[in-house]
Formats: C-alpha cells, structure tokens, sequence
C-alpha cells in the first residue's frame, strides 16, 4: 500500500523543512515538495496535510507503562493538593471498591501541597483512611513511600529491622528506595488478562499523545520478572494497534540476568521492530523530593543527610563486568551528583572513552561541572526529563548550594556540548505528555514567572524535538532507520494542530496531536 502526504510543513533535521512525503508498506520512500511527491500519486491514497507540521513518531526513552497502566486500578494522587485531598481520596476509594484488601495509590507530591500543612504523608494521616485495612501511598517519585499502622504490621517491620540500600523512619511509617519492598509485597498483581487489558489502554492514551515508542523499564520496577513478560508477550501475540517497545530490565543480581538472557532474550516475541529487549537498568541513588539522591554535600535543608546509596561503587562493578562481558548495554539512575559522578567512572572502567555499548546515564538532575564534563570525556547519553523542573524549581533552591544550582539541569549544555541526550517524562512520576515536557526543555520556568531557571542552559524547540526523535533511537541503537522522516526510515509520525517551531513557547503544552501514524498505519486520529 502507497500512500502520498502533501501540502505539509514537514521537518526532516534542524533548519530543513518539506512540504510532504510518500509511504509505502511500513516506511518512508521519498520526501520532497508537493509537486515532486504528488510525482507517485498513480496508484496511491493521497491525504493533504492542510498545512499541518508534522514531525517524526515521539520515542520516550525512559517511562514505566505498566506503572501508568496501574493508576488505573489505585487511588490515583497525581495532582492531590493537600494532606486532607490525599486522605479523602482514599475513603473514597473504599467505598467505590468495597472488596479490595489493600488500598494502594500513587502519585502524591508534597511539592505541590498548596493548603494546610506542606509536608511529607505520615502513618497518622493513613490512618485516617483507615485502621483495618493496609494503606500505601507511593510518592510521585516512586523511591519514597507511607504506609499506616496496618500495613507496617503486616509487613513485618519493626524498628529494629535494617534493610541493606534502603532506610526508614518507623514513627512516621515512611519507607525510601529498599526498604519499601517488604511493604510493597502485601500488593496483589493484576491477573494476566488484567495486566494486558490495562496495558493496552495505556498505550492508547500514549498514542494519542503522539508517542509511538516507549522504553520501559516495567521489568521489575513495575512487577515481577515473570508476569511483566508474560503480559507482554501475551499483549503482542493477541491485539493490534500497539506501541513499539523496548524493554530496560532492572533484575536482582547477575544470576538472574544469566537466566534472562537464555530465556525472554532468546524469545522471538522480544526481537522484532515493534518489541524488543534493551539494556540494564540499575538504580544508584533515591530522589530529591525524597532527599534520597546521593550527594556530596549534605542537604541545606537535612542536615546530615547525604542520600542513599541504593548501590555501593563494589556492587555496580559486578552488574557492570557482567554486562560488559555480555555485551548488554546498561542505563542508570542517577540523580545526585555524587551518584553521577560515581557511576560515570565505574561506567569508564570498562566503556573507556568511545563507550561503544552506549552505556547511559538516567535524569542526571544534580550536577557540577565535572560531572558534565565526564559526559564528553566518556561518551556518555543521557536519558532526562526536565518536566521534573516543575516541582524541582523550588525544591532544589531549598536543598543544594547555588553553585550545585547552577550547573544542574544542564541539558541544553549537554546539548550545545555534543551529548547524545534523549527525552522522556518517566511516566507515571509525570503525565505521559511530550509536550508539557518539551515546553520545560526550551523554557525551564512556569507560565506565571518572569525569569527562567539558569536560562542558558535551556534547548531550543529543534533540540527539544530532537531529543524525542532520532536522539531516543539512538539510545535504542536505531538511528539509522527510526526517528526521522527520511528515506528508508520506519514511518512513524504525528500531524500536530499547531506549528511547534513558530508558536509562542508559552503555548507549547496547548499543542494536541490530529494524528498518529505507526509503521504507516493510522494508529489514532483525533475527533
């Protein structure tokens, strides 16, 4: 099947723009202007684009699906601006779901409480909601979580317990990185035809946003090992009008990654062009907003308090050998600059400096300028979100030094530096929308304030939508056929209602997507 697009504004790279396209089967096989595409109408659909911009298929490169798919069974907290919002959120929730056993929710921030107290939940709020049944409510950020008095019981907790990589503090039945794993584990999953069921309409709302590739890293940071591949594999085998996946796997040690590696690795469901299985996920540190994130300098605002390790310089290195032995690439999550820093020389061990296997680096939110220097002296992608700057504003003014302040967040200097830098929103810790994320990158300041934070390190529009295109099939290994509009390449893209390249930057996150087309089939048209 052929089909010609014309009388677009189509962007091909930065600074070059045409007016339009042809499709054929699953890929792009000419680009040019109207005239010189209409060329191959004979035989062909034709579709005019009315002037429409059209970009490239977004690709976010780091996001956990199943833990998107999850808000839709939880008391969902995204948004809640209060303790009080939060706890009637969950009486509510029992009563609409009278059977269920635990009440579970994520997605509260208490850098977006505006009434009464702005602090962390405690147990005593919880126990609000209830005394009879187990509550957890999981921070936003996912490395912090609450738990009531009920829940702690039967978690098996006490005070006296210690959790390697993790910490906890029993009086307000608060639990960070590690430690939150026993109190997670009173959870049930979803069945398998549940879990698909789910994921299918997550990727319908992440369609509709115009991502036609999510990496995810759902195995086993969203569930266990064995359900998160079955579902997928399930997923795949059964429904249409799917995303492309790629799989970041976060396992427990290296015995556990051998078994992978014999098993789903060598599935044929796992190696095709719309899923397949990318590289390791680590974990090195906790988060800001949990004042988990290692760093060199202890908090401004806890004092003591450098973060956690989840994972020593010892324990990376033997994750680390075995990838590189494997020849598995491996991201990680960093979000201190001592965990960056860190990591980045464990990475350089093995990776020297070409860093062939695109070993790469997750948030990279806290940062001095040696850090950013080992980017460029290693080879380093990074993999960001910088729609976390919407919280992190003020939560970073009251935790770090201005001079920290000043060099993080850098990713358009990462950028301006020649970084391999990839775009993503870390869904669910943020909405699944690429344009509230983009208008972040080129802005780094609300709507309602005057002066951006450190505004030379803001990307422009292009890098922006570069970063969720072909820098994202780059970390996939994929640039030379995904992420483009250009001859040869896999068709997926998006027709926008707003030309993203002129409009003001302030109405960036307005921009809703008309169309998604995925390896040439319309996968989402808007009303």
């Amino acid at each position: 099947m052929k089909t010609v697009y014309f009388n677009g504004k189509v962007y091909l790279g930065k600074g070059e723009f045409t007016e339009g396209f042809v499709v054929e089967d699953n890929k792009f096989v000419k680009t040019g202007s109207s005239e010189e595409v209409l060329l191959e109408a004979k035989d062909a659909d034709l579709y005019d684009l009315e002037g429409k911009t059209v970009i490239a298929g977004i690709n976010d490169s780091h996001g956990h699906l199943i833990g998107l798919a999850k808000t839709y069974r939880e008391v969902y907290l995204m948004g809640v601006e209060s303790i009080d919002d939060a706890i009637e959120k969950g009486k509510k929730f029992i009563i609409d779901n009278p059977d269920s056993k635990v009440i579970n929710g994520m997605g509260w921030n208490s850098d977006f409480f505006k009434r009464g107290e702005i602090r962390n939940l405690t147990r005593d709020d919880l126990d609000k909601i209830s005394t009879e049944l187990p509550v957890i409510f999981r921070r936003a950020c996912f490395h912090m979580l609450t738990a009531n008095t009920k829940a702690i019981e039967m978690s098996g907790i006490t005070r006296a317990t210690v959790i390697q990589g993790g910490d906890f503090d029993y009086e307000k039945g608060q639990f960070f990185e590690n430690a939150q794993f026993p109190v997670l584990e009173l959870i049930s999953e979803p069945t398998n035809k549940e879990m698909v069921e789910i994921i299918k309409k997550a990727m319908d709302g992440c369609l509709s946003q115009g991502i036609t590739t999510i990496q995810i890293n759902d195995c086993t940071t969203s569930g266990e090992r064995k359900a998160v591949m079955n579902a997928y594999k399930t997923l795949f085998e059964t429904e249409n009008n799917l995303m492309r996946i790629r799989h970041q796997v976060n396992l427990k040690d290296t015995d556990e990654f051998a078994d992978f590696l014999e098993k789903e690795k060598k599935d044929p469901t796992f190696n095709t062009l719309m899923q397949d299985i990318g590289p390791m996920k680590l974990f090195k540190d906790g988060s800001l907003g949990a004042r988990s994130a290692l760093v060199n300098d202890e908090y401004a605002d806890s004092p003591g308090n450098t973060g956690i390790a989840a994972l020593t310089v010892e324990e990376a290195d033997v994750f680390l050998k075995f990838a590189h032995d494997n020849d598995m690439q491996v991201v990680t999550h960093v979000i201190g600059d001592r965990a960056f820093n860190e990591m980045a020389n464990s990475y350089a061990k093995y990776t020297g400096e070409e860093n062939p296997l695109r070993w790469g680096l997750i948030h990279t939110q806290l940062s001095g300028r040696e850090e950013l220097d080992l980017l460029t002296k290693y080879n380093i992608p990074t993999l960001v979100q910088p729609i976390f700057l919407r919280a992190d504003i003020p939560n970073v003014k009251k935790a770090v030094s201005e001079k920290l302040q000043s060099t993080s967040y850098a990713f358009g200097t990462m950028v301006k530096e020649g970084v391999h830098l990839s775009l993503s929103t870390d869904t669910p810790i943020e909405p699944v929308d690429p344009f509230a994320n983009i208008y972040w990158a080129v802005t780094r300041k609300a709507p309602e304030d005057k002066e951006a934070f450190y505004p030379e390190h803001c990307m422009s529009v292009e890098d922006a939508v570069d970063a969720y295109t072909i820098e994202s099939a780059y970390i996939e290994f994929k640039e030379d056929f995904k992420g483009r509009i250009k001859e040869g390449y896999l068709a997926d893209f998006i027709v926008l209602d707003k030309d993203i390249f002129t409009i003001d930057k302030l109405d960036i996150p307005s921009i809703k997507v008309l169309m998604t087309v995925l390896d040439g089939n319309v996968v989402y048209k808007r009303d």
